[in-house]
């Protein structure tokens, strides 16, 4: 193995501890001095039995509304934000169907995405509990439409704070036994909206399908990129004819990682960008974070001069597991700085 990809891999070990560490944690999210955050979501995440959470839904023996209050940007005056709400209401049920849901906030990287945790669902029924990946501000969303010049794969306060009412508010109906019907109804009029925050397509309807696939069809969902590439009808081509590299470039990355010629995904060099430029005062990536941010874009840029992306030794895994361990600490210091 050349010294190259040596320090590389190193390099992209300590990037993906830091990648986990960056998205705001939900109960962060809730105290955040952001124009979003309208709706404290603490009360509807309890998941009890209760029949109304305001600006969220109302329950009745005869009837079920989806009632999310949600903020967009205004046409004018430029800066301001306007409420909005998506309104679905229902007679129709089904018989209910008895599961748990817990919320864990424990954040973790899969296939180079960080998500802030996950619902838990356990049915009565089964014996092993299904998972809802939980994206959060700051989780990196490879499939994003770009439509400017600056990177912007980062998941930001507006989409986060719309996707959970919206999750949540499905997951509540399906607690309450509202047709499956009614439900994907209420998926259709939120998807209407997405293009007004940021073009997360396909994230939006991923969470709808873990959503149903937990919940109605008892099973484990998928990945995001499994996702991409099977459910969504991805295309790579369509994606590079579209100019959106970035994309491409994760799921090549993702397919190495599948057929094993690579050992670890982080996210691309577009996602750190946008932190880099997010980060005025040094609080998401500490010190730590920025050099080594660098150092990742030069040692790429090395690594495709000396064609060796994909010359990865197994042995690197344990290095990378070792300096972690050593540098948790400083990295954790470095990042609340």
């Amino acid at each position: 193995m050349s010294q190259i990809s040596s320090t590389f891999e190193t390099t992209t070990g300590v990037l993906r501890t830091i990648a986990e560490k960056l998205p705001i944690s939900l109960e962060e999210s809730f105290t955040l001095s952001s124009p979003y955050n309208y709706l404290d979501y603490r009360k509807a995440l309890e998941f009890d039995m209760k029949e109304i959470i305001p600006d969220l839904f109302t329950f009745s023996n005869s009837s079920f509304t989806f009632n999310l209050k949600y903020l967009k940007a205004a046409t004018k005056p430029e800066g301001s934000f306007e409420v909005a709400r998506l309104l679905v209401t229902t007679d129709k049920f089904v018989t209910k169907q008895n599961f748990s849901v817990q919320v864990l906030s424990e954040s973790f990287v899969e296939e180079g995405i960080n998500y802030i945790g996950y619902f838990k669902i356990l049915h009565e029924d089964a014996p092993e509990a299904l998972q809802i990946r939980i994206p959060g501000i700051f989780t990196y969303d490879p499939a994003i439409l770009l439509d400017s010049k600056i990177p912007i794969e980062t998941m930001e306060y507006a989409f986060f704070y719309y996707q959970l009412g919206v999750t949540v508010a499905q997951i509540q109906a399906m607690r309450k036994g509202v047709h499956p019907d009614v439900i994907k109804q209420f998926q259709s009029k939120a998807s209407d909206e997405i293009e007004s925050f940021g073009f997360r397509f396909e994230m939006h309807e991923y969470m709808y399908y873990q959503v149903c696939c937990a919940i109605m069809e008892h099973m484990q969902p998928i990945s995001y990129a499994e996702f991409l590439l099977k459910i969504a009808g991805f295309d790579i081509d369509v994606r590079k004819n579209q100019n959106q590299i970035h994309t491409v470039d994760y799921m090549n990355r993702y397919i190495s990682f599948k057929n094993r010629l690579v050992e670890i995904i982080i996210p691309t060099s577009e996602y750190f960008q946008r932190i880099e430029y997010l980060d005025h005062d040094g609080l998401l990536m500490g010190k730590l974070g920025k050099n080594l941010y660098f150092k990742f874009i030069e040692l790429g840029e090395e690594q495709k001069n000396y064609d060796i992306q994909y010359e990865l030794d197994r042995k690197i895994e344990d290095l990378i597991v070792s300096l972690n361990d050593d540098l948790s600490s400083k990295i954790q210091s470095s990042l609340n700085e």
